[in-house]
């Protein structure tokens, strides 16, 4: 990281007062305070996260055709496909309580990441959904064979081979094998086995397959989810990441605030929001990956402020409830600067964030309530609280945003804040985003991953990305409005043939099951016509 020592000609005003712009609006522009700091604007949609990776991961977006590198904290949105190379490992992450494994040489697609209808398409190679909680009902995995449908919280293993035959195997738990003859219920501790057509597949069941190193890694990272149960006191436990907080910090009792999460291990001038990037994801707009292993849930939820009891940066979370506030893409506010003279318009030459202070009230930049205004009015000096934070503010030039470069980012002190005259942008950032801006790293794909993808899709390229791109308004600016469209129907033909590559089965529209039929005894012969009319009334 650098300073800000690029500033020609400062304008050393006698402290004359730094110039906030609040951006009028031809409409009112809503600012959603938080309830306690806690809940942002109106989400577009799910978001899962890719909570750990080892070797080879890549991403395809389900937005354009691109094939990115994954990294850590990474969002992942319905219609986004997830794989795993020789040697390599994930996990996707959909709220606090749930989660997927991904094993070696894994082909994933993801058609709805809505923890409350998780829907999971496995072309090739060994997964595993974990589900914590009660019970379930709530998730599908289908495979070209079958459908996989828990009916509780548990362990379920799922593996695709290379003929396309599928083995289901439920270490804890309960779930439902689902075929056109029916459905079989499927205990722990038992394996069955799927094999042909989906139309007519044969199934055979056994007992469970034995435990292996990719058991021991769900091991493993149960533990991390587990670990979430003790910072129940202190934050709301559904949200996705809390349990990557335990050792990576402390939990202090503020005088201000209660109780809050200070990180440790960061270095001396570290502020919130600076080891990472900003990525466009449609829907969201502009959204921040974090550096840090812990940085989801302290990036996506709650507020940031600068504990004067223990001069280091406060995480204050989301209070402890059954549910887990709404996900945002980021918490700060946007501000943007040129060196040596005020700037009242649109086209500046910086972009700075910081992150936003407990109840603190937020212009999203997403949504139906987000607008870029280009006119501006002068106001008090400070817009956001935290500017009065020495080095709270961050940023990097507005040709290096755009271009997705974001690894030496400008720390600016408070001292040089007073001379660059900082525009506050409520509302859409003014920047289009370019190709750049998809990536999650700076990192190529690994070299399997454009065939191997190829193999499992089945629709083609949707072309969203270029028809975002070619979609602005007369200022030239991309519309904040644009929503990434929802997964493509999924249509399976009435009796595939499995033949991999040219054509695997695995077009198919899947409709989730119903809980099978009680068996309840018929409904003895209503005395009139007049009763089993009513009857059928409530029936329907």
């Amino acid at each position: 990281m650098q300073s800000l020592r690029s500033l020609s000609a400062r304008r050393r005003c006698a402290w004359a007062p730094v110039a906030a712009i609040v951006l009028s609006l031809a409409f009112p522009l809503v600012a959603f305070a938080q309830d306690g700091g806690q809940s942002a604007a109106p989400p577009a949609g799910p978001v899962a996260r890719i909570d750990a990776l080892n070797g080879d991961v890549a991403i395809q977006r389900g937005d354009s055709n691109d094939t990115l590198a994954a990294v850590q904290n990474a969002p992942v949105l319905a219609g986004d496909y997830v794989t795993t190379g020789q040697g390599g490992r994930a996990e996707v992450g959909f709220d606090g309580r749930s989660a997927v494994r991904l094993g070696e040489n894994v082909q994933i697609r993801f058609t709805s990441v809505d923890p409350a209808d998780r829907q999971i398409q496995l072309a090739a190679g060994t997964i595993e959904l974990r589900l914590f909680g009660d019970g379930d009902g709530q998730s599908a995995i289908d495979t070209p064979s079958v459908s996989v449908v828990p009916r509780t919280a548990g362990s379920f293993r799922v593996s695709v081979d290379e003929s396309g035959a599928t083995a289901v195997t439920v270490r804890t738990g309960r779930a439902d094998i689902v075929t056109p003859h029916g459905n079989q219920s499927l205990e722990a501790g038992t394996t069955v086995l799927a094999n042909g057509p989906a139309a007519n597949p044969s199934i055979q069941t056994q007992s469970a397959i034995a435990l292996d190193a990719f058991d021991s890694y769900n091991g493993d990272r149960d533990r991390v989810y587990l670990a979430a149960t003790s910072e129940g006191q202190y934050v709301n436990t559904n949200i996705q990441g809390v349990g990557d907080l335990n050792g990576a910090g402390n939990w202090v009792d503020d005088g201000t605030y209660g109780h809050v999460w200070i990180p440790v291990n960061v270095a001396p001038d570290w502020a919130p929001y600076r080891d990472g990037n900003w990525v466009w994801e449609e829907g969201f707009g502009w959204t921040w990956v974090a550096a840090e292993p812990w940085g989801w849930a302290p990036y996506h939820y709650g507020r940031w402020y600068f504990s004067a009891a223990y001069h280091h940066w406060a995480w204050f979370p989301p209070a402890p409830g059954r549910f887990a506030p709404a996900w945002s893409p980021a918490l700060v506010g946007f501000v943007g600067f040129n060196v040596g003279a005020v700037s009242a318009g649109i086209g500046f030459g910086n972009i700075g964030w910081v992150p936003l202070a407990p109840f603190e009230a937020f212009h999203p930049w997403w949504g139906p309530h987000a607008a870029f205004v280009n006119s501006t009015t002068i106001v008090n000096n400070y817009v956001y609280r935290n500017l009065q934070v020495n080095n709270a503010l961050t940023s990097v030039t507005r040709e290096n945003f755009q271009n997705g470069r974001f690894a030496n980012p400008t720390i600016v002190s408070q001292e040089q804040l007073r001379s660059i005259h900082p525009v506050a942008v409520q509302g859409a950032l003014p920047i289009v985003p370019s190709q750049a801006n998809l990536r999650f790293t700076q990192r190529t794909p690994f070299s399997a991953q454009q065939a191997s993808v190829a193999r499992v899709t089945h629709v083609a390229a949707n072309g969203s990305w270029s028809r975002y791109n070619a979609n602005r308004n007369v200022n030239g600016y991309a519309q904040p409005q644009y929503s990434r469209p929802a997964a493509p129907a999924y249509q399976r033909p009435a009796a595939p043939a499995y033949q991999r590559p040219v054509a695997p089965a695995y077009n198919r529209a899947y409709s989730r099951p119903r809980a099978p039929a009680n068996n309840r005894p018929a409904r003895p012969a209503a005395a009139s016509s007049h009763h089993n009319n009513d009857e059928s009334r409530r029936d329907r």
